[in-house]
C-alpha cells in the first residue's frame, strides 16, 4: 500500500462548523471541505480536521483513522511541513522546522 500525501494533524488548526450544506472555504492557497473536515494546499498536500481525531491518543489515531477515513493512507506532518502550514497565517512568530526550539508569542 502507498502512503498518499496526506498530513494528520493533532491540534486545533481549522474549527468550522457549517450549519447548512457542505461548503469549501478558502485562504492563503487552502481549502476546506465543510463535509469531509480535509484543508487542501496549493502544493498538494491534505490536511485531516483535527476534530476528526479528537479524543484520540496519537497511536489510536495513527492506527485507526489513519488507516481508514477517506481511504485511507494518512500520516503524521514533520516539523518542516507543519511549521510551513503555520507560516503561511501569519501569527507574528516565523516558526522553524526544529522539533527542539521552543517558541512563544505573548500579546494580540
Amino acid at each position: 500500500m502507498s502512503l498518499r500525501p496526506y498530513y494528520l494533524i493533532t491540534f486545533l488548526f481549522f474549527s468550522v462548523h457549517a450549519a447548512t450544506s457542505a461548503s469549501i472555504i478558502s485562504i492563503n492557497g487552502y481549502s476546506l471541505d465543510t463535509d469531509k473536515g480535509i484543508i487542501s494546499s496549493s502544493d498538494n498536500l491534505e490536511w485531516l480536521q483535527w476534530s476528526k481525531t479528537i479524543n484520540l491518543s496519537p497511536n489510536q489515531a495513527l492506527s485507526g483513522i489513519a488507516q481508514s477515513y477517506d481511504g485511507g493512507g494518512w500520516k503524521l506532518a514533520n516539523n518542516e511541513q507543519v511549521a510551513g502550514l503555520l507560516n503561511t497565517f501569519n501569527f507574528g512568530l516565523e516558526f522553524d522546522t526544529d522539533y527542539r526550539t521552543f517558541q512563544e508569542k505573548k500579546g494580540p
